[in-house]
């Protein structure tokens, strides 16, 4: 009989072992999990404000353009196609051809990031655009895609805490952000722990930034 209560006894204690090794095992799979999805999260967030930056540029460019060629007028003799003619003209091109498929949004911005870069380089008044799109980023765009880029980041779940935006990297506007991690916990297992996963996306390459001066790999915080 007393042989029998030991046994007991032990099988109780194994079994009471098991299970705190199960419990531990559910919580480290809990929190994996946690960790994964705040992972991906602090991905969409990074990605979504890379992209709502480059949304603004893109935005902004109008009216640069268009105080550009009415100034342009005034210095040459002859301008033979406006900037909105070239990006027409592009837009059609690249609909037919390698972007076959895209959004008409995304053709549109592509064929003005072309046409942007052309003129910059070897366009009419290529100094003066280059001043005026300078100006404009120095000193009111890059106010207006840092908001951007804050607004989306919180949109998307995502925490300001460490949060970057750097213009440009190999004309990409990069944007790192976190997403703080939800930790599972059971008794003091895992108390205390307050941790955020940080991940960086870059928006689409601008040619036309490439010819800009002075705008390479500048850091700004977003807290």
């Amino acid at each position: 009989m007393r042989y029998l209560k030991e046994e007991r006894g032990n099988i109780t204690i194994f079994v009471l072992g098991l299970m705190v090794i199960l419990i531990a095992l559910i919580m480290l799979v809990l929190n994996f999990s946690n960790a994964l999805i705040a992972k991906e999260q602090a991905n969409s967030a990074a990605q979504q404000a890379s992209l709502a930056a480059t949304a603004v540029l893109y935005e902004r460019l109008d009216e640069v353009i268009e105080e550009y060629e009415s100034e342009v007028v005034g210095i040459v003799d002859s301008y033979p196609k406006s900037i909105e003619e070239k990006v027409e003209e592009r837009t059609s091109e690249l609909s037919s051809g390698e972007m076959r498929g895209y959004t008409l949004n995304e053709i549109q911005n592509k064929a003005l990031d072309q046409v942007m870069a052309e003129e910059l380089s070897k366009g009419l008044g290529d100094d003066l655009l280059r001043e005026k799109i300078e100006e404009e980023l120095e000193f009111s765009w890059s106010l207006d895609m840092r908001e951007a880029a804050k607004n989306a980041i919180l949109a998307n779940g995502g925490t300001l805490d460490e949060a970057e935006i750097t213009f440009f990297n190999d004309g990409q506007i990069v944007v790192s952000a976190a997403h703080d991690v939800e930790v599972t916990q059971y008794n003091d297992w895992f108390s205390g722990i307050n941790e955020n996963i940080k991940r960086q996306s870059a928006g689409p390459e601008l040619a036309f930034v490439k010819e800009l001066e002075g705008f390479d790999n500048r850091n700004y915080s977003l807290q």
